[in-house]
């Protein structure tokens, strides 16, 4: 499993809107976990696995999403869950405007939808989403973060 210095690695919970789902992560790679059912995010590829250890079963799917969107990096800075982000401006024909605060080191992409377009180009620019505001409503934030190194086991 390759790794890099800058790699994400650890757990964080995002609140969506009042739903909140933790997610592992290990760089280009997300792990849900439900029980003995995993879902697994290799954002690197845009794919997805479901995971049932128990049944012995395995599924794969694609996980694109169509659109374009263009990122402007600002030269604003913050601070969301204790760590320091950049501020950047994502546009989408007939969207709203969105900002992003990103780190560095992960990428995100939510199994439970097709990946948007907006989502899918902070994703190949290797960037994790600490906050995303679209207009003056927050859309999606972390709410913790708890870095540390992950077992690699867990997203075979």
């Amino acid at each position: 499993m390759p790794s890099n210095p800058d790699q994400l690695e650890g757990e964080v919970t995002v609140d969506r809107g009042g739903t909140k789902a933790t997610f592992e992560i290990k760089g280009a790679l997300l792990r849900i976990a439900a029980g003995k059912k995993r879902t697994i995010v290799d954002t690197s590829s845009l794919r997805s696995y479901a995971v049932d250890d128990e049944k012995k079963q395995f599924g794969a799917a694609a996980i694109g999403g169509g659109g374009e969107a263009k990122v402007t990096k600002t030269d604003k800075k913050d601070k969301v869950a204790e760590r320091d982000c950049e501020i950047w401006q994502i546009e989408e024909t007939g969207k709203p405007m969105r900002e992003a605060c990103v780190v560095k080191g992960g990428s995100y992409a939510d199994p439970a939808h097709a990946i948007t377009a907006w989502e899918k180009e902070l994703t190949v620019r290797g960037v994790f989403p600490l906050r995303v505001m679209e207009g003056d409503k927050q859309k999606r934030v972390v709410t913790k973060r708890d870095i540390h190194p992950t077992d690699a086991s867990g997203f075979s």
